[in-house]
């Protein structure tokens, strides 16, 4: 919801005030309830000493009457001859006499002669703790408030002697309702006996009505005494009139004072009541005084409002109202100014959108656009791509700024033969795309004419610029319905007049597949790392003297659900360029040494190679790897071989021979892969660390029939063994091949003839039927 300036204004000033007139009875509310608060924490301190001089003196006025009766000649003869008529008499007149409510007579022992109530062994065991806390002599006395008959008594007890002591005489008033009323009156607050504060059943003699000490006893029971004063709005202080023998909690007897906040609150309510109306009437008058100022203010500035709404929509002709020479004047006189420079921006900027920078024609949006709309017409249309083939060698050769000014030109002649035939625009770089009205077979005769004259040399600066033009067609609906796809169908068929050497190119249908087919493999391979979907091969190596297997090569397979087998010639340049490699590489390390370490047990001194790629060779963690498979498999390292090929080396040659050189240091034996094709290299062959060469299958495939394969593998055999390296042949498919191999002192052979790359399980019933 939009709220008007009037309003605004409104609620800024009323706001305002409101905020102020609320800190103001913020204050005074805070500041009332600070003054009732401690008026009421005064009342309850002014209440808990009052109490305490009132039991105090209940205390004294029952000592003085037990000394009275504790004094009397005729009731210590009847206490020393145990006269009990007597004393039970006497007992009996005085506690009516004085109206006390409990009566005991102790031995000196301590022990119950005479008494009124009962005490239970617990109460009992009370009593005492009280007299043995006072720390009774024969002449002391003490106070105490007991429980006797689960009633509550305030007692004294004073010594009989004659002169020895005879006993102890003991007087109490009962401690219930009436005793708490009569305290209430003469202090102001309530007044609330609890015996057995922290005991399980606590018990509350109270002042308050029923219902209020029946809830104070469950708050007390429940832990809650905190929540009941807030709901009661009560102020509370504890206060102890007799101390507690340790030990003693389950009966101990303690006083609550509570004072209601409400009854101190109350001269203030008034005080509150007439503040609100202060308030009110306030920001009624404001409300009024602002709704006729901001009438003056508000009229101008909601034309002025309306004139800019329409602006914004688009309408640049609007007739501004110049309303006085005051700032709404100004901004009136601002406004009229503003439509006229938006206008002019908006459509430069508009056509900035919509155009290429460098060249002028429609860039990519405004192609975009046109393209969507295309789309939803359904009529067969045409789609071409335009590169400049030779244009990073002009690139290269001559720079950007006569490249720039090139593009330009071009740009212009390409607009110029495009004009009434094609719709033109500048994808980015040196791509154009052309959008033709009709199939493909129209477009083509359109096409063959403006490519001809397209790819005329340009001058410049007396300098002839000799242009390559390749182009890609395809037509929608048929070929695609998304404008994306189109571009690439477009720039797939480019690419392969590029590679045909021809002007142009025509989709066709299904030719982009094994593209296809190499992104989908590339997508899968993170996947197929993870859920480990490879499994390995090995093949093995066999001695050319007694034609035992000496060692296997351990060789990567891959079955996919979706995309069935893939080849390692498909996947593994996807993984070096994805940056995968080392992962699959890891993993054949760790699972082809677990299972070399298995085969040790029944052909032991059994080698494993296993192939190293470029990117392996520039990890840095390399050996960690390699190290850590062997220490894992517990394979000696003079076991494993890894597989390079010379062109590995040649990527980052210094940390490729640092990372060979430690590897070979550490017993790993290192074979020099497809020796005779790539970058073979007799300067690579001295410096590599290698223990082996191993002649590429190329050679070994036809050697039986071909003289020349014959004289390239002789000859490098002698020099392998001449530079102390063992010789390794691989593509052996038959007997003939094998016997000139022989012939020629090549050490290892690995074919067909001898085994097909196996499973695991395969290869171990191979190995034990090879050597029996």
């Amino acid at each position: 919801m939009v709220v008007n300036f009037r309003t605004r204004l409104l609620l800024l000033i009323a706001g305002g005030i409101g905020l102020a007139l609320f800190v103001v009875v913020i204050a005074i509310v805070l500041a009332t309830r600070q003054s009732v608060s401690l008026h009421t924490e005064r009342e309850l301190e002014v209440s808990e000493r009052v109490l305490g001089q009132l039991i105090n003196y209940r205390d004294e006025q029952l000592r003085q009457s037990a000394y009275v009766l504790a004094d009397d000649f005729g009731f210590r003869q009847a206490l020393a001859s145990d006269d009990e008529e007597t004393i039970i008499s006497a007992l009996t007149n005085h506690a009516q006499r004085l109206n006390a409510d409990l009566v005991m007579l102790l031995n000196p022992q301590k022990e119950t002669l005479l008494a009124s109530h009962a005490l239970s062994r617990g109460e009992r065991d009370i009593f005492d703790a009280y007299m043995e806390a006072e720390s009774l002599t024969q002449t002391a006395t003490g106070a105490a408030i007991i429980v006797a008959e689960d009633e509550a008594f305030q007692v004294v007890w004073v010594p009989v002697r004659a002169p020895h002591l005879l006993g102890w005489l003991t007087l109490g008033f009962a401690v219930d309702r009436d005793l708490a009323e009569q305290l209430q009156q003469l202090t102001n607050s309530y007044v609330h006996f609890v015996i057995g504060r922290e005991a399980e059943q606590p018990r509350v003699i109270s002042s308050a009505s029923e219902h209020i000490q029946h809830e104070l006893e469950q708050a007390l029971l429940a832990g809650e005494l905190e929540e009941f004063l807030r709901q009661e709005e009560k102020q509370a202080r504890w206060i102890s009139v007799i101390t507690t023998p340790a030990g003693t909690t389950d009966n101990s007897i303690d006083v609550l004072l509570t004072a209601s906040i409400g009854s101190a609150a109350q001269p203030f309510n008034a005080l509150r009541t007439q503040l609100l109306v202060i308030v009110i009437v306030t920001l009624l008058v404001t409300v009024v005084v602002t709704l006729v100022a901001s009438r003056r203010f508000v009229e101008p500035l909601s034309a002025l409002a309306r004139v800019a709404d329409a602006i914004a929509r688009g309408q640049y002709k609007q007739n501004i109202p110049f309303i006085g020479g005051d700032e709404v004047g100004t901004l009136a006189h601002a406004l009229d100014s503003m439509q006229s420079a938006i206008e002019e921006r908006e459509t430069e900027i508009w056509f900035q959108s919509q155009h290429d920078v460098l060249t002028g024609l429609a860039n990519q949006r405004a192609f975009h656009e046109y393209v969507q709309q295309r789309l939803h017409t359904h009529e067969p249309w045409s789609l071409i791509v335009v590169n400049l083939d030779n244009f990073r060698r002009l690139n290269e050769m001559f720079g950007r700024s006569i490249c720039d000014e090139l593009l330009q030109q071009f740009a212009k002649r390409l607009e110029r033969l495009c004009v009434d035939k094609f719709f033109l625009a500048r994808l980015q770089g040196d791509e154009f795309v052309l959008v033709y009205d009709g199939n493909l077979d129209h477009a083509e005769v359109e096409l063959k004419g403006v490519l001809a004259a397209a790819q005329d040399n340009i001058q410049m600066r007396q300098v002839s610029y000799s242009l390559a033009l390749s182009a890609g067609m395809v037509e929608a609906p048929r070929h695609a319905q998304e404008r994306d796809e189109l571009v690439r169908l477009a720039q797939f068929a480019r690419s392969k007049a590029k590679l045909e050497k021809r002007a142009y190119a025509r989709y066709e249908d299904g030719e982009d597949k094994p593209y296809l087919r190499t992104l989908a493999i590339s997508a899968a391979i993170p996947t197929a790392i993870e859920e480990q979907r490879f499994s390995l091969a090995y093949q093995p190596q066999i001695d050319s003297e007694n034609g035992t297997a000496t060692g296997v090569e351990v060789l990567i397979r891959w079955q996919d659900k979706t995309l069935g087998f893939v080849s390692p010639a498909e996947f593994i340049p996807l993984a070096e360029q994805s940056g995968h490699i080392f992962a699959i590489t890891r993993w054949v390390l760790v699972e082809s040494l677990k299972q070399i370490a298995q085969w040790q047990r029944l052909h032991p001194g059994l080698q494993l190679s296993v192939n190293l790629s470029a990117s392996d060779l520039a990890e840095s963690n390399l050996l960690d790897v390699v190290f850590g498979a062997l220490a894992e498999a517990n394979v000696p390292a003079t076991l494993l071989t890894v597989e390079v090929t010379e062109s590995a080396v040649v990527k980052e040659p210094e940390k490729a021979m640092a990372q060979l050189t430690k590897l070979r240091a550490a017993g790993v034996k290192v074979a020099i892969d497809d020796y005779g094709t790539g970058y073979s290299s007799l300067a690579q062959l001295r410096d590599m660390p290698a223990t082996e060469l191993k002649i590429d299958r190329s050679f070994i495939m036809n050697l039986a029939e071909q003289v020349g394969d014959q004289t390239i593998v002789q000859s490098t055999i002698q020099m392998a063994h001449k530079l102390g390296l063992k010789v390794v042949a691989e593509g052996v498919e038959d007997e003939a091949t094998a016997a000139v191999l022989r012939r020629y002192q090549c050490d290892v052979l690995q074919g067909y003839f001898y085994s097909k790359p196996l499973a695991a399980d395969d290869l171990a019933q191979w190995l034990i039927s090879a050597h029996k």
